[in-house]
């Protein structure tokens, strides 16, 4: 994640003491350690194995961080939005997490964000064990499965509704201290599962890619994606009727999102271009949203 917004990738992780740490990358590529994350000026503490995960929750232009923690108790989710500027975050308090059926409550939670479910909003992905803690007797509090909180509010306002847990075919997405990290792997546009467990094994997921991706669309909205670009990207529309047309192009891990269109179409044909030169080289997915709600995804390739 660019934490400073110097166009550079750094590192930011959590640890077993509950801290989250914070390494900024220099101009020469390498990291260099900087203070551990603070909020209210003191030192970010979520009281034991702390997994961070940045995204902006509230749709207002700056990245929030997310802590999964150890503990269940009065939350293992918290929400620290960010109060600061551009390149300059600041926290100042957390919230716990919450779904519709109150604060989430599950231990060693590892969170991750990402729109699962291809409807254009980002929904809550954690890995949790659903009891805890370890009892010295068994290791059933140690496995962990994979929950899916779905948005049902906007992307600026987000509402989880209830978990369910997820399934890998036949059988339920789990294993043994995991965390996981939700990547296009295969590059289909749908988000895919990548699990790591204590011993070290790594299972992958695929997801079955969402309608209208790879397949271009006539008759209605989105018909087609101009694919590698580099600089522009073009944009084909068949509209059966006059509409308002807003289109977002975001990273496939569900972050960085940019609303690059917001405009009504005429009925018929309309090309748009959109500038994309100041993308990392990556895979992005587009999603195009009508004034009814009705939406439509595509996929394009930025090789900056």
């Amino acid at each position: 994640m660019d934490w400073n917004n110097d166009g550079m990738m750094d590192l930011i992780f959590g640890g077993g003491c509950g801290t989250i740490y914070y390494y900024e990358r220099l101009a020469d590529g390498s990291l260099q350690s900087m203070p551990n994350i603070k909020s209210n000026g003191s030192q970010i503490d979520v009281g034991f194995i702390s997994c961070p995960a940045l995204y902006d929750w509230n749709g207002d232009g700056l990245i929030d961080l997310l802590a999964g923690r150890e503990f269940y108790n009065g939350g293992s989710i918290r929400l620290y939005p960010n109060t600061g500027s551009t390149g300059l975050p600041s926290f100042s308090g957390y919230t716990a997490m919450s779904s519709t059926s109150g604060i989430i409550q599950k231990w060693r939670s590892a969170p991750q964000m990402g729109d699962l479910d291809a409807d254009g909003l980002v929904d809550l992905v954690l890995a949790a064990c659903d009891t805890g803690p370890f009892d010295g007797v068994s290791d059933g509090p140690n496995w962990g499965w994979v929950y899916f909180y779905r948005n049902i509010g906007t992307n600026d306002a987000p509402v989880l509704a209830d978990p369910v847990q997820l399934y890998g075919g036949e059988e339920l997405i789990y294993n043994y201290h995991h965390n996981i990290c939700l990547f296009d792997w295969n590059n289909d546009g749908a988000l895919d599962i990548l699990s790591g467990d204590f011993n070290g094994d790594i299972r992958l997921y695929l997801a079955d890619p969402p309608q209208g991706v790879e397949t271009p669309q006539t008759g209605g909205f989105l018909s087609s994606v101009q694919s590698p670009v580099t600089d522009l990207c073009v944009l084909s529309f068949a509209m059966d009727e006059p509409g308002k047309c807003r289109v977002d192009i975001y990273s496939t891990d569900g972050r960085s999102p940019s609303r690059v269109l917001d405009e009504v179409l005429p009925a018929g044909e309309s090309v748009r271009a959109v500038d994309v030169s100041d993308f990392p080289a990556g895979a992005y997915l587009v999603k195009c949203t009508s004034e009814t709600g009705i939406f439509e995804c595509g996929k394009v390739v930025v090789l900056n």
